[in-house]
């Protein structure tokens, strides 16, 4: 791969598919959240896939959330207007 100076220098790379079975391959207590939450972001993923329209559901709590939670809400919903 080349580098900013214009030197070539060997790099590992990964694509996402050897990099996620390189993270379950990690026998650690401490990699065991990050697996987990892999596995919810995969299956929501893969349900979204399933049924497009979780995924405008999902953008639509996320704005409700998002006027909810702001201290100015009146300009937070002219943003999504």
């Amino acid at each position: 791969m080349q580098s900013e100076d214009g030197k070539y220098y060997l790099t590992d790379v990964a694509d996402t598919e050897q990099l996620l079975r390189l993270i379950q391959s990690i026998p650690s207590p401490k990699a065991e959240p990050f697996k987990l939450w892999l596995a919810q972001i995969d299956s929501e993923r893969l349900d979204e896939m399933q049924d497009p329209e979780l995924t405008d559901m999902k953008a639509d709590a996320r704005i409700m959330d998002a006027i909810n939670t702001s201290p100015d809400k009146q300009n937070v919903k002219n943003f999504f207007r």
